[in-house]
């Protein structure tokens, strides 16, 4: 459990009692005999404790002070896989020889299929699976995956990488995946149940009501923002071209690659462009997010953003490109509109539209507050439990009180 988060909270009413264990890549920090985590990380895994008692997370180990802001870890069993990077797995068996034991005792195993250097899921699939344990994946991303045009290499890399999480996928008993485009593509012969379920991390007190949100609105400056990481992935050199030729004003709060194009820009466009400094994920976030009259999110990877739901979740629409994960999503809610991915002309005129029709903006950003609410974080894992639990009574296993 991390501390700080709601500790005193009950267990939710139904529990997956049997030993689970997660093999993913995401690594903890090691200090002062405690085990730490990034805080968006703690406040997951804090969840994950309200509904499965005996939780064990095999995972890489760095043995340093934490960042001043992360969270110490309570509650679960954690194996350690060794140090992270490069120095992580000096051989497949040795790796191999710690899942054995590990998968030996769970009766449920959770398998990432990401990270540096491989997926430690490619392991402990065929063990676990060896071993008779219900098999368990969640998709949410493919950083594997490479825009058209890349070099011949990274194309190679990209489709073993593919096809190895294709393997993973339909060896599972369960594949949970954030977009229906992850499902079609790795589910291709599926042995157990698929279903789709987005990623969200809102949580209910960030919620606005709807007279909160129509408050708000009467004092909007007619703003957009962009927030991400500042790559060419989440399209930002399409967002400073369209910002080009508009009147829009846009902030762009992120780091990445991008940030000497946005600071010229900035510098270029003084007012129309802003870069503001970084603010913490949740409250922070949800309150900058009230000053904004449309979020922007011209992505080019087909990964499902999580701050489409913060957007939401506060009544402010979103203007997006058209990756699968988007659309599915802007079409679920109504809350948005949507343009060609990497097409800056597309993405100037919506804009151009969305700042001409601020009643409209308002309309939209409301629908997206019915969309929320009944998707907050908590919301997302007690859906995950529940079909997680009929999964495994469906395959005959023993699982809840």
């Amino acid at each position: 459990m991390a501390q700080g988060q709601d500790e005193d909270a009950a267990p939710w009413p139904d529990q997956i009692c049997v030993p689970y264990l997660m093999v993913l890549n995401l690594p903890l920090t090691r200090h002062d005999g405690r085990y730490w985590a990034d805080p968006l990380w703690a406040k997951d895994l804090l969840l994950h404790t309200k509904y499965i008692p005996d939780l064990t997370l095999f995972c890489p180990i760095r043995d340093e002070t934490p960042p001043a802001d992360w969270l110490s870890i309570e509650g679960i069993k954690i194996i350690s896989a060794g140090p992270p990077g490069h120095r992580l797995y000096p051989a497949a068996p040795i790796l191999a020889a710690k899942l054995w034991p590990a998968i030996a005792r769970a009766k449920l195993v959770h398998v990432g299929l990401g990270g540096w250097p491989y997926p430690m899921g490619w392991l402990a699939t065929p063990i676990a699976r060896l071993r008779r344990r219900f098999l368990l994946t969640i998709i949410e991303s493919s950083f594997w995956r490479v825009p058209r045009g890349a070099s011949l290499p990274k194309r190679t890399k990209a489709a073993i990488i593919e096809r190895l999480n294709t393997v993973c996928v339909n060896s599972c008993d369960l594949a949970l995946f954030t977009t229906s485009e992850y499902r079609d593509s790795l589910a291709t012969s599926p042995r157990g149940r698929t279903y789709i379920t987005p990623a969200t991390w809102v949580d209910a007190s960030q919620l606005l009501s709807i007279p909160a949100a129509q408050e708000k609105w009467r004092r909007k400056s007619g703003r957009f923002l962009f927030a991400g990481r500042l790559t060419e992935q989440k399209g930002v050199t399409d967002l400073i071209q369209a910002i080009r030729s508009t009147r829009c004003q846009v902030d762009i709060v992120g780091n990445g690659d991008l940030i000497e194009l946005c600071q010229s820009a900035a510098r270029e466009l003084p007012g129309q462009i802003r870069l503001l400094p970084p603010v913490s994920y949740g409250d922070e976030f949800s309150a900058l997010l009230d000053d904004y009259s449309a979020l922007i999110l011209p992505t080019r990877s087909d990964e499902q953003p999580r701050v489409m739901f913060d957007a939401f979740a506060r009544g402010i629409p979103v203007i997006a490109s058209s990756t699968s994960a988007n659309v599915e999503l802007i079409e679920q809610s109504g809350a948005g509109k949507v343009f060609k991915v990497a097409d800056a002309s597309e993405l100037a005129e919506a804009m151009e539209n969305a700042l001409a029709n601020p009643a409209q903006l308002e309309q939209l950003g409301l629908l997206g507050l019915d969309f929320a609410a009944a998707r907050t974080h908590p919301a997302m894992h007690q859906h995950r439990a529940a079909l997680i639990l009929e999964a495994m009574r469906s395959a005959g296993h023993s699982h809840a009180t």
